[in-house]
C-alpha cells in the first residue's frame, strides 16, 4: 500500500541520516514523494516529479485502463523471468521505444533480478491503484514536475494534473516518447539542465 511505501522512504532517509532534503522522484515513486511531503513538509526541501501521475491506471482510466492493465499484468506474467522471452522485450519497449537492442537486454536483465513475475504483478496492481489527487493541494515544497510529451507509461496529462494542484509547481515538458530516460536522446540533457538549475535555487 501507498502508506507503507511512504514508510520506507522516511526509514531510508532516518538511516541516511538525512533531516531536511531535495527528494527526485520518477514514476511510481511520484505518489510517494508526494505522501511524503504532506507527512513531513519539513523534512522535504524541494521536489523534483518525473514520468509520474496523481491517479492511477485503474482509477483514471475506467474500463479501457483496466483491460490496458489486465494485458500488462499478462505480459508480465508471461516473460518477466524469460530472458529470451518476446513478452518481456515488449515491456522494455513499452517503457523506452528509442532503446537500443543492448539497452532493451539490460532492462530485461534488471526486470528478472529486481523481482519474480507474482510479485511484480503484485506490485503493479497496487500502484495502478494510487490516488494522491486529494493530497496535492498540501504541498508546500516548490515542485518542480518533469514528463515526456509522448510518455506511453503515464499520460503527459497526469503531469498537467500535478501541475495544477500542487501550488506553485513548474511543469517542464520534454519532447520525447520515452518513460526511462536514455543517455544517447536529447531529453536527458534537458531534464539534467532543467533539475540542476531548479535545485540550485535553494530553499
Amino acid at each position: 500500500e501507498l502508506e507503507a511505501l511512504v514508510d520506507d522512504l522516511e526509514a531510508v532517509a532516518d538511516a541516511a541520516g538525512l533531516d531536511r532534503f531535495p527528494l527526485l522522484a520518477a514514476s511510481q515513486g511520484v505518489p510517494v514523494a508526494i505522501a511524503f511531503a504532506v507527512r513531513r513538509p519539513e523534512r522535504v526541501a524541494r521536489l523534483v516529479l518525473y514520468g509520474g501521475y496523481a491517479q492511477g491506471r485503474l482509477l483514471r482510466e475506467g474500463p479501457d485502463g483496466r483491460e490496458t492493465a489486465e494485458a500488462i499484468f499478462t505480459v508480465i506474467r508471461e516473460g518477466w523471468a524469460r530472458r529470451d522471452s518476446p513478452f518481456a522485450t515488449a515491456f522494455a519497449s513499452l517503457y523506452m521505444p528509442d532503446a537500443s537492442a543492448e539497452q532493451l537486454a539490460h532492462m530485461v536483465e534488471i526486470q528478472r533480478a529486481s523481482a519474480t513475475p507474482e510479485a511484480a504483478v503484485a506490485l503493479r496492481r497496487a500502484i495502478d491503484a494510487f490516488d494522491v489527487s486529494d493530497l496535492l493541494g498540501q504541498v508546500r515544497a516548490p515542485t518542480l514536475i518533469v514528463h515526456a510529451d509522448g510518455d506511453g507509461v503515464q499520460p503527459v496529462s497526469q503531469a498537467r494534473v500535478l501541475a495544477g494542484g500542487i501550488p506553485g509547481a513548474i511543469l517542464h515538458v520534454l519532447d520525447s516518447r520515452n518513460h526511462v530516460f536514455l543517455p544517447q536522446h536529447p531529453s536527458w540533457e534537458s531534464f539534467v539542465g532543467a533539475t540542476e538549475a531548479f535545485l540550485a535555487e535553494g530553499d
